[in-house]
C-alpha cells in the first residue's frame, strides 16, 4: 500500500493529536494540517499500520517508537549552504553589518537546528569571518534526538554532493574546498570539524509554547513555519520579535513570509528575495 493510499479521518487526528499532547506535552494541534497527515501516513506506511489507533498502541508500547514518531513529525529536511545565495548574502553583508553596530561581537538563535546542518554551515561563514570565536550561538529544536545528531556531527557520505556543491556556489569557488572542514569517519559517514560548533549551546525549546527567553542579533528560522497553521506563525512571529535585539535580523526559508500576519507590522523586509526582515523599533 502506498503512502497516498492510506486515508485518515480528520476526527483520527484531534483524537492523535489530544493523546500526544496529554500524554507526553507535545501540542502538534497548530500545525498545519496537510503536511501533517501526509507526515501521519507516511509513519503509518513506514509501520505497515492501517489506523492512526494502532500507531498510538505502538507507541505506548515502546519508547523507541515514541521516538520516532516525534522525529518523523518534527524533522525538516535540510541540508547544507542551503539556498547559498542567502549564505553569501549573510557573510558578505548581514554579518559584517551586526559586527559593525555590536562592536565586533555577534548573538545567534538557530530556533529549529534540526540536525544541525545550518548550525555547521553558520559556524564556517563565522570562521571564515574570522569572528567565530566572538560569536554566541545557541541552537534549539524541539526534538532531542536529532538535536544529538547536531552534537555529533557525523552525517552520511550521500549528502556530500549537494553540500559541496552548495558550498562552491555560495563561496564562488573563491575559497578552499568544502574538505577542508570535514574528515572520513567510516566507509559510510563523515564527522565534520568538531571545533565549529564547540562554542555553541543546544537546549531543547518547543516554539509551540516557548517564550522570549534572551535577546539575539541574529535569528535563523528557515523553513519551518510553512508546518505551522495561521495562528502558530503569529504567535511565532510575536515570539521573534520579542527574542530581538533592536534592529536584529529575522532569516526565513526563501519561500515563506510573515507579510500577512499582525506582526509583520514590526518587521521590515530587507531582502525579498532571501526573506530576510529587521526589526522595527516599537513607539
Amino acid at each position: 500500500m502506498n503512502t497516498i493510499d492510506i486515508e485518515i479521518d480528520i476526527r483520527d487526528i484531534k483524537s492523535f493529536v489530544q493523546f500526544f499532547k496529554e500524554k507526553y506535552a507535545y501540542d502538534f494541534s497548530d500545525y498545519a494540517l496537510s503536511s501533517f497527515k501526509r507526515r501521519l501516513q507516511r509513519l503509518l506506511h513506514i509501520n505497515q499500520l492501517k489506523e492512526l489507533a494502532e500507531l498510538q498502541k505502538k507507541i505506548i508500547s515502546n519508547e523507541i517508537h515514541f521516538e520516532k514518531v516525534v522525529e518523523e513529525i518534527t524533522v525538516n529536511t535540510t541540508e547544507m549552504f542551503r539556498d547559498p545565495g542567502f549564505w553569501k548574502k549573510l557573510k558578505d553583508t548581514v554579518v559584517p553589518n551586526i559586527l559593525k553596530e555590536k562592536q565586533g561581537r555577534i548573538k545567534i538563535w538557530h530556533a529549529a537546528c534540526s540536525s544541525g546542518e545550518e548550525v555547521y554551515s553558520m559556524a564556517i561563514v563565522l570562521k571564515e569571518l574570522g569572528v567565530l570565536e566572538k560569536a554566541e550561538i545557541i541552537a534549539t529544536d524541539i526534538n532531542e534526538e536529532v538535536m544529538q545528531r547536531a552534537k555529533r556531527g557525523i552525517y552520511s557520505k550521500q549528502t556530500l554532493q549537494v553540500n559541496t556543491a552548495n558550498y562552491k556556489s555560495y563561496s564562488n569557488d573563491a575559497l578552499p574546498d568544502f574538505n577542508q572542514y570535514y574528515h572520513e569517519n567510516d566507509e559510510y559517514t563523515i564527522q565534520l570539524e568538531r571545533s565549529l560548533i564547540s562554542g555553541v549551546k543546544f537546549q531543547r525549546f518547543d516554539l509551540v509554547k516557548g517564550s522570549a527567553f534572551d535577546s539575539f542579533d541574529l535569528i535563523l528560522l528557515r523553513n519551518v513555519m510553512i508546518y505551522f497553521n495561521f495562528e502558530l506563525q503569529e504567535k511565532v512571529t510575536e515570539l521573534v520579535y520579542s527574542s530581538l535585539n533592536n534592529n536584529g535580523i529575522l532569516a526565513l526559508g526563501t519561500k515563506e513570509t510573515i507579510s500577512w500576519t499582525k506582526a509583520s507590522e514590526n518587521f521590515t523586509l530587507k531582502d525579498p528575495e532571501d526573506k530576510i526582515y529587521r526589526k522595527n523599533i516599537r513607539n
